[in-house]
């Protein structure tokens, strides 16, 4: 007797915006944090002392929104693969996708930043920076990072994109396979692939780690390229994004069950791996505690997805995420600027009264100009060129 046929995937996903509302407003309150440390410190110290542990942890912490991006990417990568299952596509098709989808939002900050930042035209005094810029190579090249400093993090997710439709260039035939049998044997095989670009990624990123420990060289930009920026070292958390997303369409019925459990153990494994990371843990710590946060970050999407319940507000943010995430820095400036020469007597960078009204309204701002890119940037590209998107992926921000 057959089986029955699979109920098909649904094509939107909100519990995937909600998460992305999550990642950029941690990757906000970290840069809010960098302005304003002094403010949260001073009202950390007047609480008690493990509930001011908490709120220290938290502000250092909050790049994990990075994190969250990289997974999220992958996943919504492989979900479009899965729902192109049986069906004629072209990696063309996927590049220009790409390309007018990070490009011309990037391009209109860019411009932004220079119109309400005269100053950081300095930034671009050589053809160098300016080349850097307009070709998203400042995640490889020590660039001025004053320019949009976040916008690093767009190399990485850029170079991804080159590499995945090749990530997936063995498993893509059976994926798309039109018949079952081939269907099913795809995802078998998926899962063990992915797994082992993870394993390539933790390993270069542990090798790194061990050279620099061994032979000296530890300067910040070297560390930092590799242990951040490089899209090797990344690739495990797109990798694993996409093994999430294989796993949720094949067994959405059989794993929503575990989807609390999922979403608390994720929640566990992020905490856990930032603490591990923290200097003091030396260098086998810190490979440790990254591969913890990245499984970690899927197992959420992953039972965030199955549990198919998003918050509302931040599922909305979600859906401007790009353009807050391209906008906020510049606008988080500019704002503090603009408060502080208003209220020079009332903002002061040990006040908690202080960081609320700037972060506050800087988060409001930065919303806004989210929802602006959206709406006449990003989808107006998109539907000129008759390329819906489904799944838009915000690239990360900065770390």
């Amino acid at each position: 007797m057959p089986s029955a046929p699979e109920a098909p995937l649904p094509r939107h996903l909100e519990p995937l915006d909600a998460l992305r509302g999550v990642a950029v407003s941690l990757v906000f309150f970290q840069h809010l944090g960098d302005r304003w440390l002094p403010a949260f410190e001073i009202a950390a110290a007047r609480l008690p002392a493990p509930l001011a542990a908490v709120v220290i942890a938290c502000v250092h912490h909050a790049h994990v929104g990075v994190d969250l991006f990289f997974v999220l990417s992958g996943f919504s990568l492989a979900y479009g693969e899965l729902l192109a299952a049986g069906k004629e596509t072209s990696v063309l098709a996927f590049y220009k996708r790409r390309i007018l989808r990070i490009f011309p939002a990037y391009m209109v900050a860019t411009a932004l930043v220079v119109f309400t930042h005269p100053m950081r035209l300095k930034l671009l005094d050589t053809w160098q920076t300016l080349l850097g810029y307009l070709f998203v190579v400042q995640g490889y090249v020590e660039l001025p990072s004053g320019f949009i400093g976040a916008s690093w993090s767009l190399t990485t997710e850029i170079h991804a994109y080159i590499l995945f439709p090749f990530l997936f260039a063995s498993l893509a035939p059976s994926l798309r396979g039109r018949q079952e049998i081939s269907w099913r044997r795809g995802r078998r095989i998926a899962i063990p692939v992915l797994l082992a670009t993870c394993f390539l990624a933790w390993g270069l990123r542990l090798g790194a780690l061990m050279y620099f420990a061994r032979f000296g060289g530890k300067t910040w930009w070297l560390l930092e390229l590799t242990q951040h920026r490089l899209v090797f070292v990344r690739l495990d958390q797109f990798a694993l994004g996409a093994a999430a997303a294989v796993i949720y369409a094949a067994k959405r019925d059989d794993w929503k069950p575990h989807a609390t459990l999922l979403l608390g153990a994720g929640i566990v494994s992020v905490i856990l791996g930032a603490c591990v990371e923290e200097p003091g843990w030396g260098t086998l710590g810190y490979a440790g505690g990254y591969p913890l946060v990245s499984i970690g970050m899927a197992a959420i999407v992953l039972g965030a997805t199955l549990r198919n319940r998003g918050v509302v507000p931040l599922a909305r943010l979600g859906r401007a995420s790009y353009g807050f995430f391209l906008n906020h820095q510049w606008v988080l400036g500019l704002t503090t600027a603009a408060f502080g020469r208003i209220w020079w007597g009332f903002v002061t960078a040990t006040s908690v009264s202080s960081a609320l009204l700037v972060g506050g309204s800087a988060f409001l701002f930065s919303y806004v100009a989210g929802e602006l890119s959206r709406r006449h940037v990003e989808e107006r590209f998109l539907k000129r060129r008759n390329l819906p998107e489904q799944f838009p992926q915000p690239p990360p921000t900065d770390r």
